[in-house]
């Protein structure tokens, strides 16, 4: 059985790729973007997805501040 990629994480040639969806309540606050999308900089699962986490943690809290 295949490993399914978290919706949060985008797999590239290069590597792995943290994508985070702006809040619709948000959107207005960061223009025609809808996502945000960061390099991980790594070509292994368990380090991408810990990364993401991290990163989906830090926008969280930005956002709950924007709000």
């Amino acid at each position: 059985m295949a490993v399914k990629n978290p919706c949060y994480l985008l797999k590239k040639e290069s590597g792995y790729y943290s994508r985070i969806k702006i809040p619709k309540d948000l959107k207005h606050k960061f223009g025609k973007r809808s996502e945000y999308r960061f390099p991980l900089r790594t070509a292994q699962l368990t380090h991408a997805k810990s990364k993401a986490r991290l990163i989906a943690g830090f926008l969280q809290w930005i956002f709950r501040n924007i709000r």
